[in-house]
């Protein structure tokens, strides 16, 4: 299961066309539509009835909430790594300005974070 496959069905869930869907993922109508028969195929039947609106089976409705929620965790979890970013990137400052994880020393100790 991929993440995209994941966004293309929570689309797909609110725009209720796949057209739409694909627009607000700014994909092509094709690239929904094949995520969707992915995701399809792999959670073992269909999660839309395809009509002029396209609704959800009982099986869609199932793992509706669950991939909601995999997409909240994946959001927080982007959230947490934003956080932690700026020191990240003191750390990749310090290794462009060629001091290596070897050399970096803290109070005399070698700083083990840096490893």
């Amino acid at each position: 299961m991929e993440i995209n496959q994941i966004r293309y069905f929570l689309a797909l869930c609110a725009e209720r066309s796949f057209t739409r869907a694909a627009r607000s993922c700014a994909v092509a109508q094709p690239t929904v539509t094949n995520g969707i028969r992915a995701l399809e195929r792999e959670v073992g039947g269909p999660l839309f009835y395809r009509k002029r609106q396209s609704t959800l089976t009982a099986l869609g409705e199932a793992i509706h909430p669950h991939l909601k929620r995999v997409i909240k965790e994946i959001e927080l979890a982007r959230a947490a790594g934003a956080r932690l970013a700026p020191n990240a990137r003191i750390q990749l400052a310090n290794v462009e300005l060629g001091a290596g994880p070897s050399e970096i020393e803290c109070g005399g100790a070698r700083d083990s974070a840096m490893r």
